[in-house]
């Protein structure tokens, strides 16, 4: 119904310094034919003005032809607007030009009492404008929640329902925010952003005290948007422990990631991103909303500056929102990766393969928020990227592959419980169970290997990942796995198995990875390694806890000698320990395996543990007594702190610490374990007691003590 002038045939083209021009030809409508025109001929601007007033007067009225002289008095005037519309028609009738009003005046007086009439029903996905006493009139005020200076109403409108927002005009939120709002959410249509309705501009004259009765302009803007029925996402924010389950948590990252990827599609940034204006429907589908604080970038302005100010702006916001979703935090430590992981694996696991691959999108979801909330702008991933990473975690091969991966977490589950050996993995289990060997799950580094701890269904486990270098090659690798299936026992490190990228077939091509992947798996030792604990006697770990440490050690080597294996790389990065600090010695990449009488082997690839390694090793050959020599220096440090001793000293400093009415008894065992280091150390290997030797002489110091201990 928009109106378009046609019919040209009688016009004429007037230039402003003319004015007016004079003809001797009458022509036009009467009753339309302002009276200048017909009594003197004179064709100006006003001749216009006067026919569009009868225009108008027919349109409020309904007459058609003679106008009764008090036409107006039969209109019932129900708004502001049309009180306006009757005083225009009014002046534009006037019989003298001269006070009929311009074109433009008339324009700027209907835009004071504007009112943008409505279409149709808002049934469609399309932006509806609805006049303001529509609007008043729909909204019933059930409550009234007023935030970012603005009052919320709900109402219905055609068995709809709706939220109008009412704008306070303040300095901080003028016309130019209205202005804002209404012009980034007019153009945008997604399922990720709310619908906007419609939106009314008012401004009406108003008898105020200000001093005396003055006249002053009340300005009114309203907003109107769909319902939706869940409110803002505030309200769900929780831990893992409780609230939204995952799939809904992820549907609603995602969903936002979506809509916030459309708003930067259309070069807009919204500046105000926070969970209360994410609002949920129904379906907990997030929708966002708020722009008021928007900024609109035309297409023309420079891509890069575009790019750079969506990202400074938005993707922050977005990991913090993501942030919260995962934890109910704002403020959580990005190293407390591992602890998020295992307070959802707790609620997501249950040995299936859905469960792995919700744990995946935990695991994804929380690098993309570590990753947008950078401190560098341009390390922060644009909403591309995070889409990309999100749908990765979603394909038909996610699905396939987590059934594989329930099939491996059983096995490994087998092992760890000893039902069952070690073996060859998946290497994409370990790939999946430490992050793709995110730096958040690393926890050790050595000269040959990154040691990462991976997230089982119960316990940890740590992944080994072994260097490709010269001195580090496949004959070391498969030495240490050879060793490793051989030995079981309480103070050996479990083995659980270990990976190797061999050839694949690729479009019917067999080829060979550019840097094969050398995985080793074994149980997870939540205390790290003995290097952290030694110390002197003055301060750092017990006696007791010293001597089982000692004494575990003892046990292990005797366990590894009896076996016949050699470790050959002894020291106290190689001993980890337990939650209850029970030792395990761990690392067997030099070890060997000695057959029937052999008494040593040479090593061409020669590691030197500077310190620990016997002076006899250094030749290139390693025997039990190697071992053995390492073993003083360890208990060396366990009881001074440094790999020197001296016997006096050590029972002296000892005393000290230890005195209680049980100093006779411990301090034996001190006396006992500096005779052993002693011993051990010396530079003759054949003056060095073996293992079994060892054992006994800590056998005897282990007399029952007393009740009260």
């Amino acid at each position: 119904m928009e109106p378009k002038i046609t019919d040209f045939g009688g016009s004429r083209c007037i230039s402003e310094e003319q004015r007016t021009m004079v003809t001797e030809n009458l022509f036009g409508t009467l009753g339309y034919i302002a009276p200048e025109f017909i009594d003197k001929g004179q064709i100006s601007f006003k001749n216009d003005i006067f026919s569009l007033g009868v225009i108008m007067i027919n349109l409020l009225s309904g007459h058609d032809g003679c106008i009764p002289e008090k036409w107006h008095e039969s209109i019932d005037a129900s708004c502001p607007q049309m009180k306006r519309c009757i005083e225009i028609a009014q002046r534009c009738v006037d019989t003298d030009p001269h006070m009929r009003p311009t074109a433009g005046e008339i324009i700027l007086h209907l835009k004071e009492k504007e009112i943008i009439i409505e279409k149709d029903p808002p049934t469609i996905d399309e932006p509806r404008n609805d006049p303001r006493s529509s609007l008043h009139q729909v909204v019933q005020i059930q409550s009234t929640a007023y935030r970012d200076s603005s009052g919320t109403f709900e109402g219905i409108l055609r068995q709809r329902s709706i939220v109008v927002k009412r704008l306070s005009m303040t300095i901080q939120f003028d016309d130019q925010f209205f202005s804002n709002e209404v012009k980034a959410m007019m153009f945008l249509q997604h399922k990720n952003i709310v619908q906007f309705l419609g939106y009314c501009s008012h401004t009406e004259e108003e008898a105020m005290k200000y001093g005396g009765l003055i006249m002053a302009d009340r300005r009114e803007r309203l907003l109107c948007f769909e319902y939706l029925s869940n409110g803002s996402l505030d309200r769900y924010v929780s831990d893992a422990s409780c609230g939204l389950g995952w799939r809904e948590r992820y549907q609603i990252i995602k969903g936002i990631c979506e809509g916030l990827h459309y708003l930067h599609g259309n070069y807009i940034v919204s500046m105000d991103l926070k969970p209360t204006s994410i609002l949920l429907d129904d379906n907990m589908v997030p929708k966002i909303a708020d722009l008021c604080l928007s900024d609109f970038f035309a297409g023309g302005q420079n891509q890069t500056v575009i790019e750079k100010k969506i990202g400074t702006q938005n993707i922050y916001c977005l990991g913090v929102i993501i942030t919260e979703i995962l934890t109910g935090q704002k403020q959580y430590y990005f190293a407390n990766d591992e602890k998020l992981l295992e307070s959802w694996k707790e609620r997501l696991l249950h040995t299936s393969s859905a469960g792995l691959i919700l744990l995946e999108q935990v695991r994804v979801c929380a690098e993309i928020r570590r990753a947008c909330r950078a401190d560098d702008p341009d390390k922060r991933p644009d909403t591309g990227r995070i889409i990309e990473m999100l749908l990765e975690t979603e394909t038909d091969r996610a699905g396939a592959q987590g059934n594989l991966l329930c099939m491996e977490f059983n096995v490994m589950e087998c092992i760890l419980k000893g039902t069952k050996k070690p073996g060859i993995l998946s290497h994409q289990l370990l790939l999946f169970i430490t992050g793709k060997f995110s730096r958040q799950q690393e926890i050790g580094r050595s000269e040959f290997a990154i040691t990462y701890r991976g997230i089982l269904l119960h316990p940890s486990v740590a992944v080994k990942r072994l260097s490709m270098t010269k001195e580090f090659d496949n004959r070391l690798f498969s030495n240490e796995i050879n060793t490793l299936v051989l030995v079981q026992h309480k103070n050996i490190v479990q083995f659980l198995g270990y990976t190797q990228e061999e050839a694949m077939e690729y479009q019917g091509e067999v080829i060979m990875p550019d840097t094969r992947e050398r995985l080793l798996c074994f149980e997870y030792l939540s205390k790290g390694s003995l290097k952290d604990y030694v110390s002197d006697a003055s301060r750092g770990l017990e006696w007791r806890s010293r001597y089982q440490i000692i004494k575990g050690i003892c046990e292990g080597i005797h366990y590894l000698h009896g076996n016949n294996i050699v470790h050959g790389e002894l020291r106290p990065t190689n001993v980890l320990l337990d939650d209850n600090m029970d030792p395990k010695i761990a690392c067997f990449c030099i070890s060997r395996c000695f057959v029937e009488h052999q008494r040593s082997a040479v090593t061409p690839n020669k590691i030197e543990s500077m310190g620990y390694m016997a002076p006899d090793a250094f030749a290139g050959f390693i025997t039990f007594m190697s071992d053995i020599y390492s073993l003083g220096i360890i208990i060396a440090e366990m009881l001074t702190g440094c790999k020197d001793i001296q016997k006096e000293n050590v029972l002296e400093s000892w005393r000290t610490r230890l005195g209680t009415s049980l100093t006779d008894i411990l301090l034996e065992q001190v006396r006992v374990c500096t005779e052993i280091s002693i011993a051990c150390i010396n530079p003759n290997p054949e003056r060095r007691p073996d293992m079994q030797r060892i054992i006994e002489m800590i056998d005897e110091t282990e007399c029952e003590e007393p009740a009260e201990q």
